[in-house]
């Protein structure tokens, strides 16, 4: 068959047109997919370097067994960093109170220690499911010291409470804070 009737054919000039536009549009499609996941591995990859150091700085406050994980999300207003923690066995409603009062207390100013984070929110889910959580923004931690506060708290946990950003607690834990 000659070219010139192969290509006289309009069906077939449609097919080959088709062709190289969908060619085109692939190669800018994978294209723009590679920039997007090596913008995104950039930006993970700046996270772990300061999830792993503050991970490693917590677990040798709070004890590797008891930090489940840390997640360190990025916004507009900066880092915000929760902390899963198991308070392990505890004796009471009270006791399980303290304790994540006290650990919280050491791990919020480790948090903050990094002018990135702009607030840190600290859960604990022990067996029982009585879910805990204390929460601190930057901008109320600002006249805070916190060793001091950490002496308090062993004292009295409810300062731990009253002066978070919020806090959360199962409904069986509220009788036991003001």
């Amino acid at each position: 068959m000659d070219s010139k009737k192969l290509f006289n054919n309009k069906w077939l000039q449609l097919i080959v047109i088709l062709l190289i536009i969908f060619a085109v549009s692939r190669y800018a499609w994978n294209k723009n997919m590679q920039d997007i996941q090596t913008s995104r591995s950039a930006e993970e990859s700046s996270l772990l370097v300061d999830s792993s150091n503050l991970v490693s700085l917590l677990e040798a406050d709070l004890g590797s067994n008891k930090l489940k994980d840390v997640v360190i999300e990025k916004t507009d207003q900066g880092q915000l960093v929760t902390i899963t923690f198991d308070p392990g066995k505890v004796w009471n409603e009270k006791s399980l109170l303290k304790e994540v009062a006290e650990a919280s207390y050491k791990a919020f100013p480790l948090c903050f220690s990094d002018a990135d984070i702009s607030g840190v929110s600290f859960e604990a889910v022990p067996k029982n499911k009585q879910f805990v959580n204390l929460t601190f923004l930057r901008d109320d931690t600002l006249d805070l010291e916190w060793e001091s506060l950490l002496k308090d708290v062993n004292n009295d946990y409810t300062i731990a409470y009253t002066t978070a950003s919020s806090y959360t607690v199962h409904e069986a834990l509220k009788d036991f804070l003001p």
